[in-house]
């Protein structure tokens, strides 16, 4: 398997990936060239040219596995600076930007994240609209951020009288996320559920937020939360609430440490048979 290197950057996160690959992955070898080679292949995000890379692994049917942010226990600058020694987590998914299909799993992994899920909750008031970042939004939808924001809008208010708020990716000082949104100080996502009837997003991770807090989701088909959510934004007063804990379990198998991509952990789980 070829890995593809950030070579713009070398202390880049996708590089700490890609040195734990070359140690736990079958036949994986540095990509010798930033271009498409005929083999399966790693990527991180779709940093550089990757993108266009990708697209060409899936014209030619041949196997790309996708590593990004993870689902739950994500690195942080803030937090590893009080705790260096606390696990976190890099998300992977074969074939596509994440892993849309559940497959059964034990519960080993979701307990270790010690969250509890919370009842399903149905009298909020609002629409939250939470855009992606703007490859994201590309990948899933071919829209810019705004247009998609746009569009989902416009698009909504033809079935809901509800009002709907917009919360785009918090970003700050050259990072995203929660720690973004701690430098801006943003209210952080799960704070601003309290009176949110559902979410709607293309393939953002807030989504695992929501469904941990009890609000229903709307998302793309390319997203991990399509099994547990609508896509069908037509169906916004009729949201789905699905029993989740399959789900967890499964996004749970989706993310590894380090030593478990070393290990060869990472491995055995993304290639199980679906």
């Amino acid at each position: 398997m070829n890995l593809y290197y950030n070579t713009d950057k070398t202390t880049s996160k996708c590089n700490w990936v890609m040195d734990s690959l070359l140690k736990g992955w079958p036949d994986a070898q540095l990509a010798t060239e930033r271009k498409y080679l005929g083999e399966p292949a790693a990527f991180w995000g779709f940093i550089q040219n990757n993108w266009h890379i990708i697209k060409q692994h899936q014209e030619e049917e041949v196997d790309w596995y996708f590593w990004d942010m993870p689902y739950y226990g994500r690195w942080s600058g803030l937090a590893e600076a009080l705790n260096p020694t606390k696990d976190f987590y890099w998300r992977a998914a074969r074939n596509g930007i994440h892993e849309t299909k559940i497959v059964a799993r034990p519960d080993d992994r979701f307990a270790a994240w010690n969250l509890k899920i919370e009842p399903w909750r149905k009298n909020g008031e609002s629409i939250l609209v939470a855009s992606s970042s703007d490859t994201m939004t590309w990948w899933a939808t071919g829209m810019s951020v705004d247009d998609w924001e746009q569009h989902t809008v416009s698009y909504l208010k033809k079935y809901t009288k509800r009002p709907i708020v917009i919360r785009r990716k918090p970003r700050a000082e050259g990072t995203s996320g929660p720690d973004a949104a701690k430098l801006a100080k943003i209210k952080d996502f799960k704070y601003i559920l309290d009176d949110v009837f559902a979410v709607v997003t293309t393939v953002s991770m807030c989504m695992v937020e929501s469904l941990i807090k009890g609000v229903p989701s709307f998302c793309s088909p390319y997203s991990a939360a399509k099994q547990v959510s609508r896509t069908d934004l037509s169906l916004i007063e009729t949201p789905l609430y699905p029993d989740r804990e399959p789900w967890f379990n499964h996004i749970a198998y989706c993310q590894f440490t380090h030593k478990e991509i070393e290990s060869g952990v990472a491995y055995k789980c993304l290639n199980k048979k679906k």
